[in-house]
């Protein structure tokens, strides 16, 4: 999470941050509870978050926000609460939404409401991370508010972050992944999966190398004690034969 907060507020000399986490059970959980916010059936998390924005607010002091991923529909979410059962501003907050899996285009009339102000354009978003173009439907909604020379390019970027095996990597740790480090263009994330696709490779082929130097270390011991084995089966023979020629003589 530094890394986002550093991305979206480079301009401030950020010594310390207070983090609000909602805790991943799964994939299939958090996308339950992210629809449940969508549809209106506000999650407990999110109506303790608007009250939390509420209290902050009575307090008069200016509080820059980060989110990222579900966090973003929970800050969304909860701003939407707090405009339905209290409807005062919330005007001394500003928020910026990494990878968010809040829509863009309705988080702004929601946040308009209540005064909330976004932090410069006020989000970052990868074109092939699942989460904002696919969960959030920004990159349908994206086509109504962007140029076409954007939105058109992004529409045909939208299977790469849906269609499993297709999709960057997103299973496949920070390295590969478009959702879990800030965005900073395509051009850094080809790079990025270029250098970590490399390294894996490397590193999986010193493991076999090691795993197959292994193998054979282990099949020459196996011989090695085999033909001592043998050698030790035909000495032993030799001496009974001696013993019984003498027995004879």
């Amino acid at each position: 999470m530094p890394a986002h907060l550093l991305d979206a507020y480079k301009e401030d000399n950020i010594e310390e941050f207070t983090l609000f986490h909602n805790p991943t059970v799964s994939g299939v959980s958090d996308s339950y509870e992210s629809f449940r916010d969508k549809i209106g059936i506000t999650t407990s998390m999110t109506k303790s978050f608007s009250k939390l924005l509420h209290e902050t607010q009575k307090k008069k002091k200016d509080v820059k926000w980060v989110t990222h991923s579900q966090g973003g529909l929970i800050f969304s979410q909860a701003v939407k609460f707090h405009n339905k059962k209290i409807g005062s501003l919330l005007n001394n907050h500003t928020v910026f939404f990494q990878a968010s899996a809040n829509n863009m285009l309705v988080t702004k009339r929601i946040l308009k409401k209540a005064g909330v102000k976004l932090h410069n354009k006020g989000y970052n978003n990868s074109p092939v991370d699942g989460v904002p173009q696919f969960i959030g439907a920004n990159a349908l909604t994206d086509v109504f508010t962007t140029s076409p020379l954007t939105s058109i390019p992004r529409l045909a970027l939208l299977p790469l972050s849906v269609v499993p095996g297709l999709a960057p990597f997103s299973g496949m740790g920070p390295g590969l992944s478009p959702h879990t480090p800030p965005y900073t263009g395509m051009g850094n994330y080809g790079k990025r999966v270029a250098n970590t696709t490399t390294k894996a490779t490397i590193h999986a082929g010193k493991t076999a190398i090691n795993s197959t130097t292994k193998a054979v270390s282990a099949t020459a011991k196996a011989a090695t004690s085999a033909t001592k084995a043998g050698f030790d089966v035909a000495n032993n023979s030799a001496k009974a034969i001696v013993n019984l020629i003498r027995r004879m003589v």
